[in-house]
């Protein structure tokens, strides 16, 4: 049985990254489709069906929020203003024509933290 390679996901930082939803509510992650198969076979974009977004917030159980997404344009948007703060860690799959699905790829994490707004200037 062919297996894919899993995909790499690729955020605008490679480094974990801080996102206030009330400043910035939405992120966009774009991807790389894989080229190959894990036994070194080629594979054609046209032979991918799909790519898939999970999250975990622990790193372990991830719990898929996406499917659908291109393997051509390769971007999804994931939604902050409704989550709580701490950090989400993604993995993409990728699923081909056949049917089967890749391991997760690469993790990136996103830390969500609402920050308090500035204090007003007291005058004295």
């Amino acid at each position: 049985m062919k297996r894919l390679i899993p995909l790499f996901l690729l955020a605008f930082t490679v480094h974990a990254e801080v996102i206030d939803p009330n400043i910035t509510p939405t992120k966009t992650f774009t991807c790389t489709a894989p080229i190959a198969r894990t036994d070194g076979t080629p594979l054609a974009i046209n032979e991918l069906a799909e790519i898939r977004l999970h999250v975990s917030t622990d790193g372990n159980t991830f719990t898929e929020i996406l499917a659908g997404i291109s393997p051509g344009i390769c971007t999804a948007t994931v939604d902050y203003s409704q989550v709580t703060d701490g950090d989400y860690i993604y993995a993409l799959t990728a699923i081909d024509t056949g049917g089967r699905t890749s391991g997760n790829s690469q993790t990136v994490t996103v830390t969500v933290k609402r920050l308090a707004p500035p204090s007003p200037p007291s005058f004295a």
